[in-house]
């Protein structure tokens, strides 16, 4: 069996430390739906209109005390 649906995912991710104890954290995704697929940018969770495209970014600034 075949299927039309062609899914493609780009993920960029970066890690840049300020200091010791701060650094910041950043990812982000682009997923583009071909073929009636609906694939997300965090996976098959079915909250993506088959054919839909999704970005999704994610911005963590972390601190040790």
């Amino acid at each position: 069996m075949t299927s039309s649906k062609d899914p493609m995912s780009i993920v960029l991710s970066g890690d840049y430390r300020f200091s010791k104890r701060t650094d910041v954290y950043l990812t982000g995704s682009f997923t583009q739906n071909r073929g009636g697929s609906a694939l997300s940018a965090n996976g098959y969770d079915g909250s993506v209109i088959a054919g839909a495209n999704q970005f999704g970014a994610v911005v963590v600034l972390h601190h040790n005390f």
